[in-house]
């Protein structure tokens, strides 16, 4: 009988330890498998899949009769019933769970982070909670109708439960964060794309806005440069015959003058501030040497300083030459503002100093120093302000407001700076810094020399009588232009109101120079040039644009066509001569 009772006992033993194996094996193989399981969940991307795959999973160690998920809703952080597996034990497993919550069971299991058994209303079977959390936050609860808790290796089995329990709260935090991602990618994807074409719409109306600027001033030019022409371009015609007048004439004669090249400088100045802002202007840049700048600079100012009483002194560089790297035509522009306001804005018998200096960070630093009134403080800051003056005697003062602004755009467009010290009462120091260049001499066409008077004794051709033909459709600027060539007696002025007729007129009479306004009713002086080359009786004869089209770009474009010039309006009668001149000559 003890014999038997051993046996029986051996093979209890026996068969104990053979679950036990079968546990283990089936562990490892478990723990292995939960690999591809994770690697599936991170590529799926959907939390129903995970918890599929989960229920998969617990079923095969434990024999469940019903498995449910809760999961924590993110509006009220209540738990809701996402997945229940078979669908028909739905409302038997939440009435589990139900009693669960209100006996305590299912708080205790949120805290525990392992299984919790709780007796069912049948006493033949249990439920199984364990929560759903990760170190950071708790997704939601497994809960499972168990029948059978008395089963070899339970405790082992629960073990493997609460780790697949795991690797499922992993990874469905993981695909949450992963779609918060996607869809803060996408979102801002639609940000970037709707911010992008909102830019480029804003974009698109500020180009529009100004081309319509630089259309709107371009007509504007064209439209007051007429009437100056007659107004200018009659007034010189008085001048260059002042023996004629009496004194107070030669008074009015001057003040029309001034107020007329006063309001085409404002005219040019607005252009060309508005080019600034648009970006539309065209830089030069070239190595120059400075010193010639000023030599013309203080030259072409001799006038303004004398009819001021103010003196000038430069400190001239004990070098022959000091090269910068700036536009020519822009840095003459820039000295020419800068020494002219000194002037203007100068005190009665007051003095100027221009002066530079190389600075060792490789720039050239000009300074124009002045002992007019300065600057006081509260008006510093808007000093390069469009239309600002500060001057108390600004009104008495000719000047536009706007040649600072355009200054300081200038030298920052040339890779420089501009800046300015001032004391109330005592007078300002203005400086410009631009780059320097090396020390290579430069070609001799590429030095800027002064600007020399027009030759005031006409060079006049020796050789019978010239034609020229002037094809302008208002009959004040032929009258202009018959009396500015009545200087050169030799010249017979032919004239044509539009287009169609000059081309006609220039087939018949074949003249020696051609006279073209640009903008005439019908066919433009443009059209008519290139209809003009097409003929071979006409096409050698140069043409001259003499026109209120006073855009860089317009003038370029012509001269290529093969303008011989291009001369704008209001004209000015030496050049117009000149330019005659050596054509004919």
């Amino acid at each position: 009988m003890k014999q038997g009772e051993n046996s029986m006992g051996k093979e209890a033993r026996l068969e104990h330890l053979e679950e036990m194996c079968r546990t283990q094996f089936f562990a490892l193989d478990l723990l292995a498998s939960l690999g591809t399981f994770h690697g599936n969940a991170q590529s799926n991307r959907n939390p129903d899949v995970i918890l599929e795959k989960t229920f998969q999973y617990l079923v095969k160690i434990l024999p469940f009769q019903a498995v449910g998920f809760y999961i924590v809703k993110e509006d009220d952080c209540d738990f809701d019933l996402k997945y229940i597996s078979p669908e028909n034990k739905r409302i038997e497993l939440d009435n589990e769970v139900q009693k669960a919550t209100e006996s305590g069971k299912f708080a205790w299991a949120i805290n525990q982070n392992q299984p919790v058994l709780s007796k069912s209303s049948s006493e033949d079977r249990s439920l199984v909670l364990h929560v759903l959390a990760t170190q950071s936050r708790v997704i939601g609860m497994f809960s499972g109708l168990l029948k059978d808790t008395d089963q070899p290796s339970f405790k082992q089995k629960l073990k493997l439960i609460s780790i697949v329990i795991h690797y499922a709260a992993n990874s469905l935090q993981n695909t949450s964060l992963f779609n918060l991602l996607s869809e803060n990618r996408d979102n801002l994807q639609l940000e970037v794309e709707s911010k992008t074409a909102e830019l480029l719409e804003q974009k698109n109306r500020a180009e529009k806005s100004n081309l319509a600027k630089s259309n709107f001033l371009a007509k504007m030019s064209h439209e007051l440069r007429t009437p100056l022409n007659a107004i200018l371009g009659f007034s010189q015609l008085l001048r260059m015959n002042e023996e004629t007048l009496t004194d107070l004439q030669k008074k009015n004669i001057g003040m029309i003058s001034s107020a007329g090249e006063h309001l085409l400088k404002l005219i040019n100045e607005v252009l060309d501030l508005s080019k600034v802002e648009s970006g539309k202007i065209d830089l030069d840049i070239k190595k120059i040497d400075i010193n010639h700048i000023l030599d013309n600079v203080i030259s072409l100012s001799k006038t303004l300083l004398k009819s001021n009483n103010i003196s000038l002194e430069y400190k001239k560089t004990s070098e022959d030459s000091c090269f910068i790297l700036a536009d020519p035509l822009r840095i003459k522009q820039v000295l020419l503002n800068l020494v002219s306001n000194a002037i203007k804005y100068n005190k009665p018998n007051g003095s100027i100093v221009i002066s530079f200096e190389k600075n060792r960070n490789g720039m050239v630093r000009i300074g124009i120093r002045d002992t007019g009134n300065g600057i006081s403080d509260n008006k510093k800051n808007k000093l390069f302000e469009p239309f600002e003056r500060f001057d108390a005697n600004a009104e008495k003062i000719e000047g536009t407001g706007i040649g600072l602004t355009i200054t300081k755009q200038l030298i920052e467009m040339m890779g420089g700076r501009i800046d300015f010290e001032s004391v109330f009462g005592e007078g300002s120091f203005f400086y410009i810094d631009i780059p320097i260049a090396d020390q290579t001499p430069l070609p001799s066409n590429g030095e800027i020399g002064v600007e020399g008077n027009t030759n005031e004794s006409a060079i006049k051709t020796s050789v019978g009588e010239k034609k020229i033909l002037y094809i302008e459709d208002i009959s004040v600027n032929v009258e202009l232009v018959k009396q500015i060539l009545e200087e050169r007696p030799y010249i017979k002025l032919l004239s044509a109101s539009n287009a169609l007729d000059g081309i006609a007129m220039a087939q018949k009479e074949l003249p020696d120079i051609i006279l073209m306004d640009i903008h005439m009713p019908g066919m433009s002086g443009i059209e008519a040039f290139q209809k003009l080359q097409t003929m071979k009786e006409t096409k050698s004869i140069p043409v001259i644009a003499l026109t209120a089209d006073a855009i860089n770009k317009d003038i370029q474009e012509a001269l290529n066509m093969g303008f011989r010039n291009y001369l704008t309006k209001p004209i000015n009668v030496e050049k117009l001569l000149n330019t005659v001149d050596s054509l004919l000559n």
